[in-house]
């Protein structure tokens, strides 16, 4: 679903067609940025009550 979001506002905001470079390393990107992203919030509050 973000995946779609972020390919719908890239061709609303620059109004040009997406090529298949961009889309695979976009897919890649997402795909590795999903772990980290997903427990982004569950640290967060381990490190405010360790400080």
């Amino acid at each position: 679903l973000t995946t779609l979001f972020t390919f719908g506002v890239y061709f609303w905001v620059e109004e040009t067609h997406l090529d298949a470079g961009n889309v695979f390393a976009s897919l890649a990107l997402f795909s590795q940025l999903t772990v980290p992203l997903f427990i982004f919030p569950v640290i967060v509050p381990i490190i405010l009550n360790a400080v």
